[in-house]
């Protein structure tokens, strides 16, 4: 019993010796916590809008910051002066905003962010960090629909990334392959109909490229090959009716190229060889008049004809 009582009293007696001091006395080197004007490493408590324990220049156990209005800001907690287990982010309101887990001073495991400042049940961003980095699937939601659909790899863009509009139908649709533009991308009507969509390869466009207008006619059509212009192109009206028809060749522009008015009438003809302005240019009024020639011979014009 005599034991018990000499420890309970040096307890009381560190415990009332323990300093106290608030944390703008302090000063951090090399990561560790001094008193101003001190050598020695700091150990006690902190006290003030930022409290907690330091133990012989380090962090250690459960952090806490107010505001200005005494009101939480956030919760962490610290092992061996890292950042180490649950952390939670309040707003002034008193609201959660954020909560999450560190792990060895890095994000890790499932995280939750509210843009709302509303609380977690509003507009809401989740998904999981890996080694301080976001990866895999990442979800916003807007009061329970979900917007967003987000996919990461150690920190990158990975994956598909899906949009939503208010009714719930998809908006836009994204892929990515390491960081880099790679697969489908396309963006639809709010109703639900296809707007465009076009492929992309290593970040540049490769392949077909196709877009409608809200009824599903097609509005156009084209092809590219390293972010070029391939081959033929096409654009239409919202009749149906063609309102340009153009040729590439290895990139460059190549043939004849035709424009059209909404009623069906030719607008103008251009002929290119091998990227250059060459042949006889035509233009047309609305009504089907000539009222423009253009001679041109390697991309030089040679001849114009007002009628």
């Amino acid at each position: 019993m005599k034991h018990l009582l000499i420890i309970f009293s040096l307890f009381i007696l560190l415990s009332c010796t323990q300093e106290n001091v608030d944390y703008t006395d302090l000063e951090r080197r090399e990561g560790l916590y001094y008193k101003k004007v001190s050598d020695v490493l700091f150990s006690g408590k902190v006290i003030g809008s930022l409290q907690g324990k330091i133990i012989k220049g380090k962090r250690e156990g459960v952090w806490l910051s107010y505001y200005e209005n005494e009101q939480l800001e956030w919760k962490l907690n610290y092992k061996d002066n890292k950042r180490d287990g649950a952390a939670f982010e309040y707003a002034r309101n008193g609201q959660l905003t954020r909560k999450g887990n560190f792990k060895d001073n890095k994000r890790d495991g499932d995280w939750v962010y509210d843009f709302s400042s509303e609380g977690l049940n509003k507009s809401v961003h989740k998904g999981k960090f890996k080694n301080g980095k976001m990866d895999g699937q990442w979800i916003s939601t807007d009061h329970g629909k979900v917007t967003k659909i987000e996919s990461y790899k150690e920190g990158i863009r990975h994956g598909e990334w899906l949009w939503y509009s208010e009714n719930g139908n998809l908006h836009s649709k994204e892929s990515y392959k390491d960081g880099m533009k790679h697969g489908e991308w396309s963006e639809y009507y709010y109703n639900g109909q296809l707007n465009w969509k076009v492929s992309y390869k290593n970040d540049n466009e490769d392949g077909e490229g196709l877009g409608y207008y809200e009824n599903g006619q097609l509005r156009f059509k084209h092809y590219m090959k390293g972010y070029k212009e391939e081959g033929e192109s096409v654009k239409y009206y919202d009749n149906g009716q063609l309102k340009f028809r153009t040729y590439r060749k290895d990139g460059k522009q190549e043939g004849e190229w035709v424009w059209y008015y909404k009623n069906g009438q030719l607008e103008e003809i251009e002929i290119y060889k091998d990227g250059e302005r060459d042949g006889e240019w035509l233009w047309y009024s609305e009504n089907g008049q000539l009222t423009k020639t253009e001679i041109w011979k390697d991309d030089k014009l040679i001849e114009k004809i007002e009628h």
